[in-house]
């Protein structure tokens, strides 16, 4: 998670009338309706643990092999209400949305967890690149269940 996509986030949000973020000392910039944090993948989640988990989107780009097991089993634990995955890889996207859906079920230590899940609730494919055989592809999650 790098701090030029935080940059760029910030532009954003600025070109889309959000309120202008605070230039705090770390790399977290909050607004009233939106923070961008920036750190590495194996600890974002330490984090944001002040953030309400069925309230909390997380968007997540991953290079192309994917997600690491341990970031889907953070992942798990925060138990975000909505996850955006965007993919360039749809069969690394497919393998790691069913881990996600089977850790969800099952817990990271393997134990049941009854009545929550992730449905899927959008999934499309963008052809970016027409030339090529590549295609971007982004699913939207909700937790669902008790």
């Amino acid at each position: 998670i790098s701090a030029d996509s935080i940059a760029s986030a910030r532009h954003n949000a600025q070109l889309n009338s959000l309120p202008p973020p605070a230039s705090p000392p770390h790399p977290t910039i909050k607004t009233k309706s939106i923070t961008f944090s920036a750190g590495k993948s194996e600890s974002i989640f330490d984090s944001v643990s002040d953030f309400p988990p069925e309230k909390t989107v997380v968007i997540i780009d991953p290079p192309r092999k994917g997600c690491d097991k341990e970031f889907l089993k953070q992942l798990v634990q925060f138990k975000p209400g909505r996850l955006v995955y965007v993919s360039c890889n749809v069969h690394t996207q497919a393998r790691d949305l069913g881990d996600l859906i089977r850790m969800i079920g099952e817990g990271t230590d393997g134990s049941k967890i009854s009545g929550q899940t992730y449905i899927i609730e959008s999934l499309r494919g963008f052809d970016l690149f027409p030339q090529t055989a590549h295609v971007e592809s982004v699913a939207v999650l909700r937790l669902a269940g008790s």
